[in-house]
């Protein structure tokens, strides 16, 4: 959960992110590398429910990446809580077509190579990539569904 959080920051403009607890809401909820995640929502109910608004969402689900992380044997350094919880979905998530709306700012890098990923969610199936970072992408343990072990798409 904490991969997918991160995974919807967009370095153009700042916005997603893991730091608001988002990906429980829509569009987010239903991109094709989320639409699994309510399993996981759910088994963190029981834990939100037990100490309510002293853990925000967005902490929750860092922390059990961190949990994780551990449980797989990985020293982590440490665990930072504060995020900010949101009980409601962005108005403006639908970021629109992303050439219209960064024209007017970087023309130039639009025409070079891709912005982002080939659909909302597919935080590993960049155009932009060239064969050799995908397969470093999975070597590394790189998760998504989209990508074969040598960075096929499906």
């Amino acid at each position: 959960m904490a991969w997918h959080g991160a995974g919807t920051y967009r370095t153009v403009d700042g916005r997603g992110g893991a730091g608001r607890g988002q990906q429980r809401f829509a569009p987010l909820n239903s991109w094709p590398d989320n639409v699994s995640l309510d399993k996981a929502r759910r088994l963190l109910w029981p834990v939100k429910q037990k100490y309510g608004q002293k853990i925000s969402w967005a902490d929750l689900y860092m922390l059990a990446g961190n949990v994780a992380l551990e449980n797989a044997g990985f020293r982590t350094f440490g665990f930072g809580a504060g995020r900010e919880d949101v009980w409601e979905p962005d108005l403006d998530v639908d970021w629109g077509d992303e050439k219209e709306w960064l024209a007017h700012r970087h023309p130039e890098s639009l025409a070079k190579q891709a912005i982002g990923a080939t659909e909302m969610g597919s935080d590993l199936c960049q155009p932009g990539r060239s064969e050799r970072q995908r397969r470093a992408a999975v070597r590394r343990g790189g998760h998504s569904r989209h990508l074969r072990q040598y960075g096929d798409g499906r």
